[in-house]
């Protein structure tokens, strides 16, 4: 096992000390902290960004199936990528208020100048996950506004994804 080099306490798991250990420093309190990570700490850690891993997987398959989609029935596409901190939080760099939808798509009317003009937007929700309380302000305001909001769990509203960009 490797071993902090100032202190020599046991290495936390990937990612804990985020670079901090190739500068020679421990993110232990003090130099003779017993900050050990427990074994029961480490595998709910590496389970935790395994499990993470995989929905980032299927994610990416789910937002490629989104982009052919868009692309294939003439429509632009824009995106509010998320990404995984290092506390092991889903954040999206943003300026304004949180909660906007993650995709929005118009119809490229350069391309297609005789379709009828075309806008909506699309909360994707990954497993059961459900939509936060920011969420539903955007959503609620956006449909108010008269735009139309989709909220897709994943690949099964595929068949549903499919008929919208198909209208």
């Amino acid at each position: 096992m490797k071993r902090c080099r100032p202190c020599n306490h046991a290495i936390h798991p990937p990612g804990h000390c985020a670079g901090t250990l190739t500068q020679g420093r421990c993110p232990c309190p003090g130099p003779n902290a017993k900050a050990f990570v427990t074994t029961e700490a480490a595998q709910a850690y590496l389970k935790r960004s395994g499990t993470a891993r995989a929905n980032q997987k299927k994610g990416a398959r789910w937002e490629d199936t989104l982009r052919r989609l868009a692309r294939q029935h003439g429509y632009l596409a824009h995106h509010m990528r998320a990404s995984l901190s290092q506390s092991g939080r889903w954040m999206s760099a943003i300026s304004g208020d949180p909660g906007f939808p993650d995709w929005v798509f118009a119809k490229n009317l350069l391309l297609h100048p005789t379709a009828p003009p075309d806008c909506f937007v699309v909360e994707t929700k990954a497993g059961g996950s459900k939509t936060s309380s920011a969420q539903c302000v955007w959503i609620k305001s956006m449909q108010a506004a008269g735009i139309e909001v989709h909220v897709w769990n994943d690949e099964r509203h595929a068949e549903a994804a499919r008929e919208r960009f198909a209208r």
